[in-house]
């Protein structure tokens, strides 16, 4: 039986200007229920999610931010605008910007992925992927063979060491150890977000999402195991761009969410959809990241960023509207893939 699920607004920060797109992040650490809320109208903050208090702010009036990131193992907070990744540092209910590099980019767009535990993450502007060491220097190292369009994600592995992910709209999916290119998937349709699972038995899978043609405004979900470079399901249509796709870390579940706002919740082995959501007052999703060690997930809209519940109802059921034989033959086939893995490792 499939348990249904709600979904609950844990913590909503409402900005001065209903224009501003934020980038979020949530603390991976436990013991700090830190949100982090970074615009690109000049917003930094720091909250915390269990109080509401603000933690820690800074006014960065003169820098577009396109992503920020907590780094836990060096206690910074890195974010990136059009031609600068800045390094802040919180002192006391400040946060002090301690470095900003040049990063010599002429694009408008800017993705990252630090590394859970190692001193690295891999940045995007414009089809180039660069990765970057901070200990004992900063230092980086350009990719080669990347992208011949623009990359529009990068995800970490969060249990293989050194191990990232770049996808674009040229329609692959890159998956590097450091700065060899371990393998390429090709893939139909233009792809607009990547990530990792987080559980051992996920280590082999990369969960996409997709855009489909030109003309058409909706997405699909795919899930690949890339050590195989084998496509294991296609399944799931939004109704709009997809903005973000991931399996929970700490929940049986799979998110996905698109730029209408609407998140979808999936059961991780079965790939059926266990609830969808129309969460209208962030009127659109630019961001979204699970919260490693509780059931909440990170949002960054226009104008509102939130953190949102995600609670078991044990309602059972779960709705299968988007099922059609074609999509039902999918998850069949991924769900046994799945559970294959799940039975060996358990």
């Amino acid at each position: 039986m499939e348990d249904d699920c709600e979904l609950s607004t844990k913590f909503r920060h409402d900005g001065a200007s209903s224009t501003e797109d934020y980038s979020v992040d949530i603390h991976p650490l436990a013991s700090r229920p830190w949100f982090l809320v970074a615009g690109d109208e000049g917003t930094l903050q720091v909250w915390n999610y269990e109080t509401g208090q603000l933690v820690a702010s800074c006014s960065i009036p003169h820098k577009r931010v396109a992503r920020a990131k907590f780094v836990p193992q060096e206690d910074w907070v890195i974010l990136t605008d059009h031609d600068y990744i800045h390094v802040y540092e919180q002192r006391g209910d400040r946060l002090k910007e301690i470095k900003s590099i040049c990063a010599n980019n002429e694009s408008l767009t800017w993705k990252i992925a630090v590394h859970p535990l190692l001193p690295m993450m891999l940045t995007a502007a414009g089809s180039k992927v660069k990765l970057w060491f901070w200990s004992p220097k900063w230092k980086h190292v350009s990719l080669k063979n990347c992208h011949t369009d623009l990359v529009v994600d990068v995800a970490a592995h969060p249990l293989d060491a050194g191990t990232f992910a770049s996808c674009s709209v040229d329609m692959t999916i890159k998956v590097w150890s450091r700065e060899t290119n371990l393998k390429t998937l090709r893939c139909r349709n233009k792809v607009m977000s990547v990530q990792f699972g987080w559980k051992e038995w996920q280590t082999p899978l990369l969960f996409a999402s997709t855009h489909l043609p030109q003309g058409s405004d909706t997405g699909e979900l795919v899930i690949w195991d890339w050590k195989k470079g084998s496509c294991l399901a296609t399944f799931g249509v939004h109704p709009g761009t997809p903005r973000a796709f991931f399996p929970h870390p700490a929940m049986p579940y799979l998110v996905s969410a698109d730029d209408k706002a609407t998140i979808k919740v999936w059961n991780e082995t079965s790939c059926k959809i266990v609830s969808s959501f129309s969460v209208s007052y962030l009127r659109e999703v630019n961001c979204l990241v699970p919260c490693r060690h509780a059931n909440f997930i990170a949002a960054g809209g226009r104008g509102t960023a939130a953190v949102i519940e995600v609670e078991r109802t044990g309602k059972g059921g779960g709705a299968d509207s988007d099922d059609d034989a074609a999509g039902s033959a999918a998850k069949a086939v991924v769900a046994a893939a799945l559970l294959r893995m799940l039975s060996m490792n358990n």
